[in-house]
């Protein structure tokens, strides 16, 4: 009798160290005192169905001053190129409602900025309600309603204890990994720090679906060990302030010596088979956002449908070139996945066709043109003119400071000879590229891989954008610059050094 009352007292305190339990309850809104829990949910096979997935969320404690909002993001949504991540105002009460539109059942952040975040579960045509405190300190989610409200309370809390762990956690992976002597070493104590995790979570009181995300999550991070071992590693040194690095050449001798460390032949030995890990073999498995990172060998073992789901995405990534793009697209098995990317490619078309009509806008304009031939072929459109190339992409934070740093500068020189000319290439989603530009007068190409690639590597040798480049009306290269410029000053210099006599006025 003893022994089963202890058994209900550690049961009691598992539920009210899961659960918010009375944190507080009294001072609750009255629709979330004594929420009550599903005693079991299950993840389903991932399956097209397209859908709006509703957000809604009270924050306790809200100083209406801070103007606080609700963010949802961090993963792209299928179907869609850019990442999807929005921030929707707090109303005055603390209350905020984000409106997604989805395909299948995902893997969002979801908090408040400056109070927490946690990974929430979102399905198409469902409602997620969260109750989050603003001065809730280690623990700022207190309750979840409607959609998978167990698996997401779980997964929060989890995902909250970790954050605090994290520091101990890095430190004896780190201290783990010193000790080792060669590859089968570091391979054996990955995989033992893999295991542990993976019974920590077997004994975990949860939900079938809590353990099967978090499991998922734990053998992605092992996966991604054994085949990536030298970049993890490199992190991981940088984040212990082991090793310090100011240049690009630095990192990548760096990285050559760790990967050395444990070889990806060496590593994926350990990984084989992939079928034992979910990540890989689960139908289930697209609801985990490791899931769309894994690379292309896993897909030996993969369900046919998550082949097709990941091959979908790929191809609206431009992951591949187009010719092996619409042999991937011929492989696909499901009619739902091949309409997925049948729309995105329409959309496409039509957005195309709006930019073509643009002045001042290139849109596949040059994708004959040899890479090694592209820059004469821009610099005989502009005769006697200083032509500045800024190469850049629509995801790339410091290259759109630039634009806005540059803006007063491109004022003052508007009605002198000198050109700006903004190249892009696919990594830039099209949509997005025809909103940004808008705002950038100029000339913009939109370039292929090859194209870019070549400009970057080969001819400025750069390591990253924003790369500009200085071209004299005689063609030759003036000035080149690599990375973020907090003021006008170099470049304009460098405009009003190879001027001719027409700029004589902007030199006083």
């Amino acid at each position: 009798m003893k022994k089963q009352i202890l058994i209900l007292l550690a049961a009691m305190a598992v539920s009210m160290s899961l659960w918010a339990g009375d944190k507080g309850q009294k001072a609750w809104p009255e629709e979330w005192r004594n929420v009550k829990y599903a005693k079991q949910e299950v993840l389903t096979d991932a399956r097209i169905g397209k859908g709006e997935a509703i957000v809604k969320v009270k924050l306790l404690n809200y100083d209406p001053a801070k103007k606080l909002s609700l963010m949802v993001g961090g993963f792209r949504p299928l179907g869609q190129k850019e990442s999807f991540q929005k921030n929707y105002p707090l109303a005055d009460d603390g209350t905020a409602t984000a409106r997604v539109s989805l395909w299948l059942v995902r893997t969002a952040m979801v908090g408040i900025e400056g109070v927490a975040f946690a990974p929430v579960l979102m399905a198409p045509g469902e409602t997620v309600e969260v109750l989050m405190d603003a001065q809730g300190g280690d623990r700022c989610f207190l309750a979840f309603q409607g959609y998978m409200a167990r698996t997401n309370m779980e997964r929060a809390t989890d995902y909250e204890r970790r954050l605090g762990d994290r520091e101990s956690t890095d430190q004896r992976i780190y201290d783990g990994l010193q000790r080792c002597q060669t590859a089968d070493e570091r391979i054996r104590f990955l995989r033992q720090d893999y295991e542990q995790k993976v019974a920590r979570i077997r004994k975990m009181k949860c939900t079938e679906a809590t353990r099967m995300l978090l499991t998922m999550e734990e053998e992605a991070t092992h996966i991604n060990w054994l085949a990536a071992f030298g970049s993890i590693y490199l992190d991981l040194m940088r984040h212990m302030k082991a090793v310090t690095i100011k240049e690009a050449d630095e990192y990548v001798a760096l990285y050559r010596q760790y990967a050395d460390l444990l070889p990806i032949e060496k590593g994926g030995e350990a990984l084989s088979p992939f079928g034992q890990y979910l990540i890989v073999s689960s139908a289930k498995a697209p609801a985990c956002p490791a899931f769309w990172h894994l690379q292309a060998w896993s897909k030996q073992v993969m369900p046919q449908y998550s082949i097709d789901l990941m091959n979908t995405q790929r191809i609206i990534e431009d992951y591949w070139d187009k010719a092996t793009a619409d042999t991937v697209y011929r492989s696909i098995k499901s009619p739902d996945c091949r309409a997925v990317v049948d729309d995105f490619r329409a959309e496409q078309r039509r957005a195309e066709q709006a930019l073509s009509a643009q002045g001042g806008v290139y849109l596949h304009t040059l994708d004959s043109v040899a890479p090694e031939h592209l820059i004469p072929e821009l610099l005989q459109r502009y005769p006697g003119r200083s032509v500045l190339i800024d190469l850049w992409a629509t995801w790339c934070g410091p290259c759109r400071m630039g634009h806005q740093t540059m803006a007063p500068m491109k004022e003052e020189l508007k009605d002198q000879p000198v050109v700006f000319v903004y190249l892009t290439d696919i990594t830039s989603p099209l949509q997005t590229w025809g909103e940004v530009i808008k705002e950038i007068p100029g000339e913009h190409y939109y370039l292929t891989r090859e194209q870019f690639s070549y400009l970057l590597e080969q001819l400025y040798h750069s390591q990253g954008i924003p790369t500009y480049a200085l071209y004299a009306p005689d063609g030759t290269l003036a000035w080149q610059h690599v990375g973020y410029m907090e003021t006008n000053d170099e470049v304009r210099e460098a405009i009003l050094s190879g001027a001719p006599s027409w700029c004589e006025g902007c030199r006083r």
